[in-house]
């Protein structure tokens, strides 16, 4: 019968103050064998620097412009020599032709005001991205603004110097083992 048994939650209420009791104890006894005062947990490990300074940076901002922007119908894949995606594996899904490139005005400042207004302190930019298309004039490619409508710009030059006058840090994304043209023309990426 529960009668003659106390009410739950006075047993509950014994039971929460024996870990209360236990950590006292364990704050009197000494922490080291020698009796020395030691701390009874070892310090956090302590980031590098580098990771500090990544860590200050608290939010970043990506920003994916490229030739997939400007991408209509089927196409618009950016990995477009496609190993991993629809539909197959290995299937060959064509690079969208560099003349779809065709930005009528680029503002990096305005993406920077942006970016500052969101609170971020860095802005990470697709630069070339999987399908291999460069943000800025490339003499090593013919998959760039070089050979698109909007060439004589250089997003990527641009956006660094919108980035240096906002105080904002530049990222670049730029997945060097990924170049689809590269493997569309059957060479290595």
């Amino acid at each position: 019968s529960h009668s003659s048994r106390s009410p739950p939650y006075r047993s509950m209420r014994r039971q929460r103050s024996a870990p209360v009791q236990l950590w006292a104890l364990l704050l009197a006894l000494p922490a080291s064998p020698g009796g020395g005062q030691q701390p009874l947990l070892e310090p956090p490990p302590q980031p590098s620097a580098e990771l500090q300074r990544f860590m200050d940076l608290e939010l970043s901002a990506f920003l994916h412009f490229s030739i997939t922007t400007f991408a209509t119908g089927a196409t618009g894949q950016h990995d477009c020599y496609n190993t991993s995606a629809q539909p197959g594996p290995g299937a060959l899904i064509p690079c969208d032709p560099p003349s779809q490139f065709r930005p009528t005005a680029v503002n990096t400042e305005q993406w920077l005001r942006t970016v500052v207004a969101m609170g971020a302190r860095q802005a990470c930019l697709t630069v070339h991205e999987e399908g291999g298309f460069a943000l800025w004039p490339s003499a090593q490619t013919n998959y760039s603004l070089e050979a698109s409508p909007f060439r004589g710009h250089d997003i990527v030059r641009s956006f660094v110097a919108s980035c240096r006058a906002h105080g904002v840090s530049p990222c670049f994304y730029f997945p060097a083992s990924a170049n689809g043209h590269h493997l569309e023309l059957g060479l290595s990426a």
